[in-house]
Order: structure tokens, then sequence, then C-alpha cells
């Protein structure tokens, strides 16, 4: 909420002075707030204002980045077939662009959005491409202290894949889907462990900084551990 009040107030001084380029991203930022504060009619609002302004701008990375939080938004109101439409468009942005975050982002939204409309192969195939690009970023991270808790914030992606493999098998036994769930389950423990080690390398100066980083690695370890 606190940063809410600071983006409205962006907003409200770049629209005084008149600086437009930047308009688009601070709507999107008021939107994107008031979607994690659960006010999906507000955060649409900004979030399709951002979006026609950065449209007109030509500012694809808003575009996307909007794309992706409205198709979330059409998700909660049962809206599978516009999700499609919005994540499809935030994927083609996050190619053209080679932006990686952007891209896994519309893939999981794409993996949602054909789960709620029953197409569940494609849903898997898009979480599997999701996670086949969190891989070749986390790999090709050149220093440990970003890559630190890199899995951390992209769980649920592995999460969705396993979950999807593990009701396929109990429908359709005897097809793969338990290798594969066993497969992802094990790479998942193995990005948890990798990510527990490495944060475990770095050194507090303080016991609550290392209580708060040990509580993070407990959680993230007993999310991993309930996967299969």
């Amino acid at each position: 909420r606190e940063a809410l009040g600071h983006f409205l107030q962006a907003l409200d001084f770049i629209r005084r002075i008149e600086l437009g380029r930047e308009e688009p991203k601070c709507l999107y930022n008021v939107g994107y707030a008031y979607l994690t504060l659960a006010e999906a009619k507000a955060a649409g609002q900004y979030l399709d204002e951002s979006l026609a302004l950065a449209s007109r701008q030509g500012n694809r990375i808003i575009q996307a980045l909007c794309c992706n939080s409205l198709a979330e938004l059409a998700l909660e109101r049962g809206q599978a077939a516009t999700a499609l439409g919005l994540n499809s468009r935030a994927l083609r942005f996050g190619m053209e662009m080679d932006h990686s975050a952007i891209s896994i982002e519309a893939y999981t939204g794409l993996g949602m959005a054909h789960e709620q409309d029953g197409s569940l192969e494609a849903a898997l195939a898009n979480y599997k491409l999701a996670v086949g690009l969190i891989e070749d970023i986390r790999n090709n991270l050149r220093f440990r202290e970003y890559s630190t808790g890199f899995f951390k914030d992209r769980i649920n992606v592995y999460e969705k894949l396993i979950d999807l493999n593990a009701r396929l098998n109990e429908k359709n036994p005897g097809r793969g889907y338990d290798g594969e769930c066993f497969y992802y389950a094990e790479k998942a423990r193995t990005r948890a462990f990798l990510d527990d080690m490495q944060a475990a390398e770095v050194k507090p100066q303080t016991d609550g900084v290392a209580r708060a980083l040990q509580y993070e690695i407990d959680i993230l370890s007993h999310r991993v551990s309930k996967i299969i």
C-alpha cells in the first residue's frame, strides 16, 4: 500500500511536468500495485490505460508487462480465451526483444489459461517452455550473488508443471507422465539445494539477517519437499 502511494505521487508529478514517455511505466506500476493488493477493478483501469499509451508510443516492454498482468486478471474472472490472447501478445513481444523474463511469465500464463479451458497437453507444453527458459537463465547467471535465490522466486512454475503431470498420470497411467513428474521434481530439488548451498555461503553481518536468511531457506526446502 505504501508503494502504491509513491507510484501515484510519481504519476501525478510526471503528468504535471508533461513527461509523457514515462507515463506508461508509472501507470503500469500503479496498476500492478493494485493487482498485488487484489483490487482488480482499479488494477484493470490503470493497466488498460498504460497498455493503450504504451501502444501509441511503441513501448514494447510496457505493452508486454501489461498484457501479462491483464491476462492474470482475465484468469481471475474465468476468461481463459482473453487471457490466452493477452499472454500470446506478451510472448510475441518477449521473443522479439529476447526478453526471457517476459517470455517466462507469458508461457506460465498460457499454461494456466490452457488449464482453465481444459487443454491440459497445451498447458503442459507451455509450462515446460517456461521451465526451460528458467533453467537457461539460471545456468547463465555470471555472479553467484545474483543466482542465489533465483529459483525461489520461480518455484511456482515447477510446482504447476509437476502437479499437472501428476494429475495427467492419474487419468492416463502408463504414458510417461509419472517419469516426467519425477524428473522435474528432482530438478526442482536440485535447484533448491544449490540455492541453499549458495545462500549458506553468504556471510550476514547480523544475527537478524542470518535468521531471516535461514527462514527463507527453510520455507523453500519445505515447499520442494512437498512436491512429490
